[in-house]
């Protein structure tokens, strides 16, 4: 997303705190911007496209966070499950006033919206399922999609607490509890063995989910590489020809490495560190660092 396109997203997210979402108009946001109305349709069509563009950066800083959990190889699967359920409580706490408007105008809302809705559904439903799976094990296999859904249930529950009424619950504890309770109710599941009510078969968005986040990061990828090649070229006659030698060797190798199937991390932060001596290239640094969970330095 261009940096324009995310100043637009601040400037809206500010103005529905505000004014709420219906009472913000396209008008209002371009004039908020200083850019005319019709600069902003050419990165938004609609109001509801910047709202939904708002609720999907919510989502992939979340992902994001789940993702770096779940390869954390210092947690145990306990602790893995316990930090993501904070991860998913502390975003929502962090975001409450954007998710408190998703609640209130849900019936203005498109099928545009309802399906990005229930994306991010079925998208944490499928984190849910690999943190149930790793901690509980095969043991867990017959009931895994019911026991994921117990959770994300119990965990939406306390949610409403806080976004509609209010009401500050004690995390820690609340966590605890939904890990005590999923751990008792393993254990009813395994030794009385229940006729499962969901199954894989009935959940036929999983892996298409799992394919499209693959094409979304590979697209997100060839979009940097791009913009990489392009704000690199520029340089060449801001700098001497040694400078520019290396600088031109440092992008090459670190073109071949992010294309890898697995590149180097190791590596590659050190590539992505050794451009921080050119301020036009922060911005794709720092973005292929976020798409590749390495720290930026």
């Amino acid at each position: 997303m261009s940096k324009k396109s995310e100043k637009i997203l601040d400037v809206a997210s500010q103005l529905f705190f505000e004014q709420g979402y219906r009472g913000t108009n396209m008008q209002s946001i371009a004039d908020s911007c200083s850019i005319s109305k019709g600069a902003i349709y050419l990165h938004f069509k609609s109001k509801e496209q910047i709202l939904i563009a708002l609720l999907k950066r919510m989502d992939d800083q979340l992902f994001a966070k789940l993702e770096s959990i779940e390869s954390d190889p210092t947690l145990s699967a306990r602790e893995r499950f316990k930090a993501q359920i904070k991860c998913q409580i502390n975003l929502s706490t962090e975001q409450k006033q954007l998710s408190d408007l998703f609640i209130q105008d849900a019936m203005a809302f498109t099928e545009e919206v309802l399906e990005f809705a229930g994306e991010t559904r079925h998208r944490w439903q499928l984190v849910q399922k690999r943190a149930v799976t790793e901690y509980f094990g095969d043991k867990i296999l017959p009931w895994q999609v019911d026991v994921s859904l117990i959770v994300s249930g119990i965990l939406n529950e306390y949610a409403s607490y806080w976004l509609l009424e209010n009401v500050e619950l004690p995390i820690d504890p609340m966590i605890e509890m939904v890990v005590f309770s999923c751990e008792h109710i393993v254990q009813g599941l395994v030794k009385h063995k229940p006729r499962p009510v969901l199954n894989e078969d009935m959940m036929p968005n999983t892996q298409s989910l799992e394919e499209d986040a693959t094409i979304r990061r590979r697209a997100k990828l060839q979009q940097l590489i791009k913009e990489l090649e392009s704000l690199v070229g520029p340089i060449k006659g801001q700098i001497d020809e040694v400078e520019w030698q290396t600088l031109s060797k440092t992008t090459e190798l670190l073109l071949d490495l992010i294309q890898q199937e697995q590149p180097d991390l190791v590596v590659l932060r050190a590539l992505l560190a050794s451009l921080r001596e050119h301020p036009s290239l922060f911005d794709t640094r720092r973005e292929l660092a976020k798409l590749f969970d390495v720290k930026l330095v």
